[in-house]
């Protein structure tokens, strides 16, 4: 189970990672489980582009959240695979 989770990361960091925000990110969600329907790929669109949010932009409209830029992106990141391994659960579920 354990190596089955980190190939299914692997592909995700290969075939979808790199499009998020994109509009090409509904495509590579099917490529790697392509059981998903068309609801659940928009859910998870609807998330990862949430999470894609850059901390560092909230922080500038509020003067008493000041956040540098490496940590900035260490809570972006970690929204980023927080949602990536949910994703990975629901795949294991749906059989990749």
């Amino acid at each position: 189970m354990a190596s089955q989770r980190a190939d299914l990361w692997d592909r995700f960091v290969d075939e979808a990672l790199p499009y998020v925000g994109l509009p090409e990110l509904p495509d590579r969600l099917r490529i790697i489980c392509p059981n998903l329907t068309s609801r659940e790929v928009d859910s998870w669109v609807a998330r990862f582009n949430t999470a894609n949010s850059h901390p560092s932009a909230a922080a500038g409209s509020s003067s008493s959240l000041c956040l540098t830029d490496d940590e900035a992106d260490g809570i972006w990141y970690d929204r980023m695979k927080s949602v990536a391994f949910d994703f990975i659960e629901e795949v294991e579920t749906h059989g990749a």
